[in-house]
């Protein structure tokens, strides 16, 4: 009982993963062209110059963007500055299933490409 019990966990937990890791699309290696920040809210966007990877079918998806009120805002935004100021190539992870408050896909992830 033991073993059939771990291994339904198993199953469980891979069936987990696999989810989580088919909710998010990388776009890139690119170069961030576009940085807007502000707009009355503590938020900003980015875009590398082509139209966004929109997999959450958003209503814009001319940028990317990231609000303070989602998951790893600070760190996301510190690797976006970086990355602009010595313009460096990033890959960008938005959401599959999520958009952004103004409504363009969400960034759920970025990472500097050297």
């Amino acid at each position: 009982i033991f073993m059939i019990v771990s291994l339904g966990m198993c199953l469980a937990a891979s069936s987990l993963f696999s989810t989580t890791a088919a909710a998010q699309t990388q776009v890139g290696p690119t170069t961030i062209k576009v940085f807007n920040s502000g707009w009355a809210n503590d938020q900003f966007s980015i875009g590398n110059g082509t139209t966004a990877t929109n997999p959450a079918n958003c209503p814009s998806s001319d940028l990317y963007e990231l609000g303070s009120s989602n998951g790893g805002y600070k760190t996301i935004l510190a690797t976006t500055l970086t990355a602009v100021s010595s313009g460096q190539n990033v890959s960008i992870v938005v959401s599959n299933t999520t958009c952004g408050a103004s409504g363009r896909p969400l960034i759920i992830g970025l990472a500097i490409n050297p």
